[in-house]
């Protein structure tokens, strides 16, 4: 479920359409904090919180395909429900290709394959070492560890995130360098 989002998210990034990504988040926190704060209150516990988290999870999901059939797709939402003035206005602000969200899906299937892997790898290689760790020391001596890489993951992924906000703009400008050169 949070896959399906994700992708969803992603395609509003690849468009450069980050009000999206961020309302569809937004809705996803939203539905996961007040449902699990309201668990906590109630006495449930910790594994109801957990379990409320995939609730945010749909709610995100839910946002995900609404905004992307309302923006994405031709004819919004309803299949040609909206007015000329709406549709008119609604492709002006696309950045969706001319053969639609089908063309750019198509577009952008191989270079997605190939980041899906690298994230896999990076997933499989940095909790290679807790994994091994297991084997070797006792449970609360992974934990230390565990926590302890969590806050050097954060300062890792900095510049990535940095990067990753940039990039979208940077391929624009070598685009248009391109085009005087």
């Amino acid at each position: 479920l949070d896959t399906l989002s994700s992708t969803l998210t992603s395609v509003f990034r690849g468009c450069e359409r980050m009000e999206f990504d961020a309302a569809a988040s937004l809705a996803g926190s939203v539905v996961a904090v007040t449902a699990g704060l309201w668990a906590l209150a109630s006495g449930w516990g910790i594994l109801a919180v957990a379990s409320f988290w995939s609730l945010g999870a749909l709610a995100k999901g839910w946002a995900a395909w609404r905004i992307t059939r309302r923006h994405f797709l031709p004819g919004g939402i309803g299949g040609g429900a909206q007015s000329a003035s709406n549709a008119a206005q609604s492709a002006s602000k696309s950045t969706v290709p001319a053969g639609g969200i089908v063309s750019l899906t198509r577009s952008l299937m191989g270079p997605s394959i190939a980041c899906g892997s690298m994230a896999i790898i990076g997933a499989v290689y940095s909790n290679a070492d807790i994994v091994m760790l297991r084997e070797l020391a006792s449970e609360t001596a992974v934990g230390f560890y565990a926590a302890a890489t969590r806050v050097n993951t954060v300062v890792l992924y900095l510049p990535s995130l940095v990067a990753a906000s940039l990039l979208p703009a940077l391929s624009r400008l070598s685009l248009v360098s391109d085009r005087r050169a």
